[in-house]
């Protein structure tokens, strides 16, 4: 570990202490070594930052199974415009009390502060795990097993799709960790939900998951609007196809949770498209990030007034990233 960085991790309380420039590889390795992990998962963990993660607001494939990465921050030490330290929560969730403060620093985007020092949550390591990658023809394919799996109750760890012009079929990612009889249990519930709907499966050794994490890592230095769209499960299907007129190179993201990201040619992602794809998850009751919308002039008017006053109040970056171009967050 490099001297200018800090993990210090609390074998009693199971959280973790680490400053912003610590990346998730080297929380992940420093974990495993005690025999715990830190759950929000992202295939650029070798080399992205946890401030990074925090800052753009990446998503996790593993938030249907642990909850998304914003859940797993206990504490925050937040550099203020004036140059003032302030500390939020701590090592329990009893240290909330009045405003969580945590919650607002860590959806801002460093708009109103920069968090410098986090207190993350980790969990005892998980006896088992398992890959499976899973091929099927289409959007109305992949419908059909979200909700197969949504009615029978299986629940992966890991969840990622790729719809990507230049690779047919569609190809779908999914991780079973835990205990080894509840992961059993779900292999047998998935293996029917297969053969049932007709489509291929195949279990996945260490070198080909490696394989696949790099792709995956690829299609996010490929995307614009990381983790911006979401819509519930039951209607990833409808937006995929309403989305494939508008989006030239592909689509990927986590679909037990509903969140995709879209590739696009860097001359085409611009506002007028932005706004073009923001009405149509809108359109199917979806929501998107703030952020972009506020970027590309989609915010909601209300919105809009308070995060005006919360900016001025802190003496945040204000409105200036707003007239920001497009630009891609992976690179």
């Amino acid at each position: 570990m490099c001297e200018s960085k800090t993990i210090d991790i609390d074998m009693e309380n199971l959280i973790v202490q680490v400053d912003r420039k610590v990346t998730l590889g080297e929380l992940d390795e420093y974990a495993a070594a005690k025999g715990l992990m830190f759950a929000p998962y992202t295939p650029d963990k070798s080399d992205l930052t946890i401030g990074e993660m925090y800052q753009e607001q990446f998503g996790s494939l593993t938030g249907q199974k642990y909850g998304l990465p914003k859940y797993h921050v206990m504490g925050l030490e937040v550099l203020l415009a004036d140059g003032k330290i302030l500390k939020t929560g701590g090592k329990t969730v009893k240290n909330v009390t009045g405003y969580d403060l945590t919650r607002l620093f860590i959806s801002s985007r460093d708009t109103i502060g920069m968090p410098t020092a986090f207190t993350l949550k980790l969990l005892p390591k998980e006896e088992t795990h398992i890959f499976y990658l899973l091929n099927m023809s289409g959007s109305d394919k992949l419908q059909m097993l979200l909700n197969k799996m949504s009615g029978n109750k299986v629940v992966p760890a890991v969840s990622c799709f790729w719809d990507v012009r230049q690779m047919k079929p569609v190809e779908v990612l999914l991780g079973f960790s835990g205990i080894k009889e509840k992961v059993e249990q779900d292999l047998i519930k998935l293996a029917e939900i297969v053969q049932e709907i007709k489509i291929d499966i195949s279990l996945l050794e260490d070198g080909d998951q490696a394989k696949i994490w790099k792709l995956i890592s690829q299609l996010r230095k490929n995307s614009y609007w990381l983790d911006c769209f979401k819509i519930l499960p039951e209607e990833l299907g409808r937006l995929l196809d309403a989305f494939h007129n508008s989006v030239s190179l592909g689509m990927w993201g986590n679909p037990v949770q509903g969140t995709i990201n879209v590739m696009l040619p860097e001359d085409v992602a611009d506002e007028k498209i932005y706004q073009k794809l923001v009405r149509i998850v809108k359109g199917l009751n979806g929501a998107t990030n703030w952020y972009y919308d506020r970027r590309y002039h989609m915010e909601n008017p209300l919105f809009k007034i308070l995060a005006d006053r919360l900016q001025n109040t802190f003496g945040g970056r204000g409105n200036r990233d707003e007239q920001a171009p497009a630009r891609n967050l992976g690179k």
